[in-house]
């Protein structure tokens, strides 16, 4: 439950956490809203990192969803359902979803969360271009 999150992250501030990782919460406004509870509810400063799915198909938003509290982003399914080119859908989605949660007082960064169908080789590519547009 989402809930309770905030005073159960309190409780790993208390026992000494400066930095916590916020799983798959990919609606910008709902991360901002546990953020500023979960600093509320701290003793001190801690630092987010947000979980950023880079979906490049529907079956990486199947692999998503096998995550306990992964959320599937709005409208993501649909959009790579029509792509020509998944991957370049993929990779602008994740980047459009970065800006918004690095624009978030408190997370400092992103733990990619990499759910690519493809090889390893393309899944490094497809993470190297994600970077490189993050970084414009």
């Amino acid at each position: 439950p989402v809930e309770p999150r905030p005073a159960r992250h309190a409780e790993k501030v208390r026992a000494g956490a400066s930095m916590a990782i916020i799983d798959v919460l990919p609606d910008p406004v709902a991360m901002a809203e546990f953020v500023a509870r979960a600093t509320e509810a701290s003793d001190h400063p801690v630092s987010f990192l947000a979980v950023l799915p880079l979906p490049t198909g529907a079956a990486d938003l199947d692999r998503l969803a096998l995550y306990t509290h992964a959320v599937e982003p709005s409208g993501w399914r649909a959009a790579l359902d029509v792509a020509v080119d998944p991957v370049e859908v993929g990779i602008r989605l994740a980047a459009a979803l970065a800006e918004q949660l690095l624009a978030i007082d408190g997370v400092i960064g992103l733990n990619l969360g990499l759910t690519h169908d493809g090889g390893h080789d393309e899944a490094a590519t497809s993470l190297v271009e994600l970077t490189r547009r993050l970084r414009g």
